[in-house]
């Protein structure tokens, strides 16, 4: 009987997070203290991530985003913030670095949740974080997702790529080689994308406002598309002003291999030498740091 009492003690303990977790109001998350945060952090630390309960119960994905949310909403400043999220992925990773199931899964699902929140700085420092290490072996689908923030890291050299397939520009047919190479202009925007990405639409419309402006201050479009139809691919881009391409193999597309695509719109700033200088998650974000940035 003992022995049965001290095994049920962590499932409740997890009913209880659980419960706790559904039951705090977004309020209530806003509006801690840096005290209450430490004092959360701390609990975080001592909690067992490797524990085989835990995993399989479903509850670690809650304790994680509780804690993430948390921090969001934090009112912390960035740095700080940052900060403290890299720290709870280091709690989360080193506490499960022997176990490879478990690392593969975890790393996977924090990289996920940086992703869908646009915290690309922190999906950056987990996607180096997993990459470096040496005691598990990554599955290859989560190492084409991490090598992104690897290989297409600010500061790299972007690989040069032709436009192949179907290539047009203001509805027009491009009949010509073009190399990312060839294009000679101080900025080059490059994005992946597809007519059936609803938040690529989105982010098109915001786009094409801004277009002339941008071009005026040396600021040059690509878009590659990573549809399969022909049909669909032309009345997407048809009134599009700057190269589109499509060779309709959507994530096989050697442009999309070469950039590590694995979500859509993924957008890249490149310089005249085809250096990384940005990856903005949205055409907005994009116009905030030319505004800022666009004239130096």
């Amino acid at each position: 009987m003992k022995n049965k009492f001290i095994y049920l003690i962590p499932v409740l303990c997890f009913v209880f997070v659980k419960t706790t977790a559904q039951n705090t109001n977004a309020n209530t998350i806003t509006n801690k203290t840096p005290a209450q945060i430490q004092s959360s952090t701390n609990i975080f630390k001592n909690i067992n991530f490797s524990d085989p309960q835990l995993y399989s119960s479903g509850l670690i994905f809650s304790i994680i985003e509780r804690q993430f949310w948390a921090l969001q909403k934090s009112g912390l400043d960035d740095a700080t913030k940052l900060k403290e999220l890299n720290s709870s992925v280091d709690i989360i990773l080193d506490s499960v670095k022997k176990n490879e199931k478990f690392y593969n899964d975890l790393a996977k699902y924090l990289f996920q949740y940086f992703e869908k929140y646009s915290l690309f700085t922190a999906s950056e420092y987990i996607a180096l974080k997993a990459l470096n290490q040496k005691e598990v072996i990554l599955n290859s689908a989560l190492v084409n997702k991490l090598e992104s923030y690897r290989k297409m890291r600010v500061g790299n050299i972007a690989p040069n790529f032709e436009l192949i397939g179907d290539v047009f520009k203001n509805g027009v047919v491009v009949k010509k080689t073009i190399r990312l190479a060839d294009i000679n202009t101080k900025y080059k925007l490059v994005i992946f994308g597809g007519s059936w990405c609803s938040q690529c639409r989105a982010e098109m419309i915001q786009l094409l406002p801004r277009y002339n402006f941008w071009k005026s201050k040396g600021l040059e479009v690509v878009f590659i598309s990573l549809d399969t139809d022909k049909k669909e691919f032309e009345n997407f881009t048809a009134s599009f002003p700057f190269y589109s391409a499509c060779d309709y193999k959507k994530w096989d597309t050697q442009a999309a291999k070469d950039y590590y695509v694995s979500s859509s719109p993924t957008i890249f700033l490149l310089d005249s030498n085809n250096k990384i200088i940005l990856r903005p998650p949205t055409i907005a974000s994009l116009d905030s740091w030319l505004e800022r940035n666009g004239d130096k």
